[in-house]
């Protein structure tokens, strides 16, 4: 129990956690054993074999190696990250001032980092005076940087995008009295609608990790304490612990229980009173400016009045408009659209019927029509029981005649085979 509260102070996280690393289909490491085994276990080889490698250095005979582009990438390498764990412990301590939660694995990791880093630039430029061309010693603490720092970097990319801080961590008191550090978030979802990517990110006091750390934290420390009593209450014998023992934690939880409920009911009691409170204030508000705008209302009612006959005007005008482009769209098939010889002939054809004239001139009407078509055309229109029954017809036909004499009655319909057809029958009616 010591040892794991112990953990828990200097890294805010567990060491080890079977469940995220061994059982899970996307195994993890600890933030804690990342920030302490897998750091510290290259600083630590090269701490450890300094002793030889110094050795080795002391040993050689060679003098010094020319400046490359090799040795300088080495410096300026080793320099960056030194800046960059420098600048690491100062946000640290910058973080602890303002009052974040900030343990001794931030302090003392950035730091043992900055240390290890400058012995390595030493190592480096130490080797070039010595005629060191290549070091086996260097060459294995850069892969175990790889290797250690590797799966930290996972993490960090599978975390998703940077974290957008929010502002009422950094706000001024008066600021957080009068919530305007929120005002940018408002104006903003006043002129546009606001989506995840606008919110800011939950605070790190807020955040569930942090939440359940200290939960576990207090819980182990004093929770556990009393709920342990009650369980080796109820373990022991009467020998052990006397019987009004149980009887003083069950009147305690009665007690607490009630108070509970009784604090309970003031709260509703009191929020209840005072909602009625205003509404009541704001009912008489709004009735008394009803009041006062009473004497407004001819004038309004004019007005409403004129809105309205404006209205009912654009109204009236909308739907003849409607109504002139459904008539000019029912008749685009006759207007506007390219038709078939069949279409044309039988269109022609209604046309012919509609004007209701006494003879009719039909110019082989059935020649553009498949048979299905003519024949019920012919049935409908042109033959003994259609709309043509008492109409005197020519049916004039292109193909030849299928009869003796140049023309046939039929009821009151020639059939022509000819021109002269037309012409005979017209000088016998006359």
């Amino acid at each position: 129990m010591t040892s794991e509260l112990s953990v828990w102070d200097f890294c805010g996280s567990p060491l080890w956690d079977a469940n995220l690393t061994w059982y899970t289909d996307t195994p993890q490491f600890p933030r804690c054993f990342e920030r302490t085994v897998f750091a510290w276990i290259p600083c630590a080889f090269l701490w450890v074999l300094a002793p030889l490698e110094t050795h080795y250095i002391i040993c050689s005979r060679d003098r010094h190696v020319p400046w490359s582009w090799v040795n300088l990438s080495k410096l300026v390498g080793s320099l960056v990250l030194l800046l960059l764990q420098l600048i690491d412990f100062v946000y640290a301590l910058h973080q602890w001032r303002i009052g974040q939660p900030i343990y001794a694995v931030h302090f003392v990791t950035p730091a043992l980092l900055f240390v290890s880093l400058f012995l390595q630039s030493a190592v480096v430029l130490v080797e070039r005076k010595r005629g060191f061309q290549s070091s086996g010693y260097l060459f294995l603490f850069w892969l175990l940087c790889v290797v250690c720092f590797l799966p930290e970097y996972v993490s960090h990319i599978s975390a998703g995008p940077y974290q957008k801080y929010c502002p009422e961590v950094s706000a001024s008191f008066l600021s957080k009295i009068t919530f305007s550090w929120i005002n940018s978030l408002i104006w903003k979802g006043y002129k546009q609608p606001l989506e995840n990517d606008d919110l800011w990110d939950i605070s790190y006091e807020n955040a569930s990790n942090t939440i359940v750390e200290k939960w576990n934290k207090s819980w182990k420390k004093n929770s556990a304490k009393a709920y342990n009593a009650l369980i080796t209450f109820t373990e022991s014998t009467e020998e052990e612990a006397p019987a009004w023992h149980g009887i003083l934690y069950a009147v305690l939880m009665l007690v607490c229980a009630q108070c509970q409920s009784f604090l309970l009911g003031q709260y509703f009691a009191w929020m209840m009173v005072v909602g009625l409170q205003m509404r009541t204030g704001i009912i008489s508000a709004v009735y008394g400016k009803v009041l006062k705008l009473y004497a407004w209302e001819p004038s309004f009612e004019s007005q409403v009045t004129t809105v309205r006959n404006k209205e009912v005007k654009v109204l009236r005008e909308a739907a003849y408009f409607n109504a002139g482009t459904n008539f000019i769209w029912n008749c685009a098939p006759f207007m506007g659209i390219n038709l078939s010889g069949g279409q044309k002939q039988r269109v022609s054809l209604a046309r012919a019927i509609y004007s209701d004239a006494d003879i009719f001139l039909l110019d082989d009407p059935l020649s553009a029509v498949d048979s299905h078509v003519g024949k019920h055309i012919f049935d409908h229109v042109i033959g003994r029981n259609g709309m043509l029954k008492n109409k005197v017809t020519f049916f004039f036909l292109s193909s030849e005649c299928m009869y003796d004499n140049d023309f046939l009655y039929l009821n009151m319909m020639v059939f022509c085979c000819t021109f002269k057809c037309i012409h005979n029958v017209l000088k016998l009616h006359d």
